[in-house]
Protein backbone atom coordinates (compact mmCIF):
# COMPACT_ATOMS: atom_id res chain seq x y z
CA UNK A 1 0.00 0.00 0.00
CA UNK A 2 1.53 3.61 -0.62
CA UNK A 3 2.21 5.74 1.50
CA UNK A 4 -0.55 8.13 -0.17
CA UNK A 5 -3.17 5.84 0.67
CA UNK A 6 -2.88 5.20 3.85
CA UNK A 7 -2.24 9.18 4.25
CA UNK A 8 -5.80 9.31 3.34
CA UNK A 9 -7.15 6.40 5.42
CA UNK A 10 -5.43 8.05 8.39
CA UNK A 11 -7.49 11.31 7.72
CA UNK A 12 -10.37 9.85 7.02
CA UNK A 13 -10.75 8.21 10.23
CA UNK A 14 -9.33 10.76 12.19
CA UNK A 15 -12.08 13.00 10.49
CA UNK A 16 -14.69 10.29 11.28
CA UNK A 17 -13.79 9.92 14.71
CA UNK A 18 -14.27 13.79 15.16
CA UNK A 19 -17.46 13.77 13.15
CA UNK A 20 -18.58 10.80 15.67
CA UNK A 21 -17.72 12.97 19.16
CA UNK A 22 -19.94 15.87 16.99
CA UNK A 23 -16.21 18.09 17.76
CA UNK A 24 -15.51 21.02 15.18
CA UNK A 25 -14.65 20.18 12.30
CA UNK A 26 -11.05 21.63 11.13
CA UNK A 27 -9.44 21.12 8.12
CA UNK A 28 -6.28 17.91 8.65
CA UNK A 29 -3.58 17.07 6.03
CA UNK A 30 -0.40 15.09 6.30
CA UNK A 31 1.35 17.98 8.40
CA UNK A 32 -1.86 17.86 11.28
CA UNK A 33 -0.70 16.76 14.85
CA UNK A 34 -4.08 14.88 15.86
CA UNK A 35 -2.91 15.33 19.88
CA UNK A 36 -2.88 19.14 20.24
CA UNK A 37 -4.37 20.51 16.81
CA UNK A 38 -7.90 18.68 16.98
CA UNK A 39 -10.52 19.87 18.86
CA UNK A 40 -10.62 17.72 22.47
CA UNK A 41 -8.69 15.08 20.52
CA UNK A 42 -6.55 13.45 22.94
CA UNK A 43 -4.52 10.20 23.95
CA UNK A 44 -7.44 8.33 24.54
CA UNK A 45 -8.59 9.03 21.12
CA UNK A 46 -5.71 8.12 20.01
CA UNK A 47 -6.25 4.70 21.15
CA UNK A 48 -9.41 4.71 19.57
CA UNK A 49 -8.25 5.58 16.30
CA UNK A 50 -5.40 2.36 15.84
CA UNK A 51 -8.30 0.43 16.86
CA UNK A 52 -10.19 1.83 13.63
CA UNK A 53 -6.81 1.93 11.64
CA UNK A 54 -6.62 -2.10 12.78
CA UNK A 55 -10.07 -2.40 11.43
CA UNK A 56 -8.72 -1.35 8.17
CA UNK A 57 -5.78 -2.58 7.87
CA UNK A 58 -5.37 -5.53 10.28
CA UNK A 59 -2.24 -4.43 12.12
CA UNK A 60 -2.88 -5.78 15.21
CA UNK A 61 -3.18 -4.01 18.94
CA UNK A 62 0.17 -1.46 19.00
CA UNK A 63 -1.22 1.27 21.88
CA UNK A 64 -1.47 4.72 20.30
CA UNK A 65 -0.77 5.33 17.23
CA UNK A 66 -1.08 9.13 17.33
CA UNK A 67 2.54 9.77 19.41
CA UNK A 68 5.82 8.61 19.42
CA UNK A 69 6.90 4.99 20.09
CA UNK A 70 8.28 6.29 23.93
CA UNK A 71 4.52 8.20 24.32
CA UNK A 72 6.48 11.71 24.35
CA UNK A 73 5.97 13.17 21.11
CA UNK A 74 2.60 13.63 19.57
CA UNK A 75 3.23 12.83 15.69
CA UNK A 76 1.90 14.17 12.61
CA UNK A 77 -0.39 12.81 10.17
CA UNK A 78 2.11 11.72 8.01
CA UNK A 79 4.44 10.16 10.78
CA UNK A 80 1.59 8.24 11.75
CA UNK A 81 1.15 6.94 8.14
CA UNK A 82 5.31 6.23 8.20
CA UNK A 83 4.58 4.15 11.52
CA UNK A 84 1.91 2.09 9.98
CA UNK A 85 3.83 1.10 6.78
CA UNK A 86 6.37 0.53 9.26
CA UNK A 87 3.79 -1.84 11.45
CA UNK A 88 2.73 -3.37 8.13
CA UNK A 89 5.79 -4.47 6.59
CA UNK A 90 7.94 -5.86 9.57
Amino acid sequence: MTRNKVIKIVIQKLTEIQEISAREKVPINDNTIPIGELPEFDSMNGVEFASMIDEVLSIGDVGNLCASKDGKRALKVREIADRIIEITTE
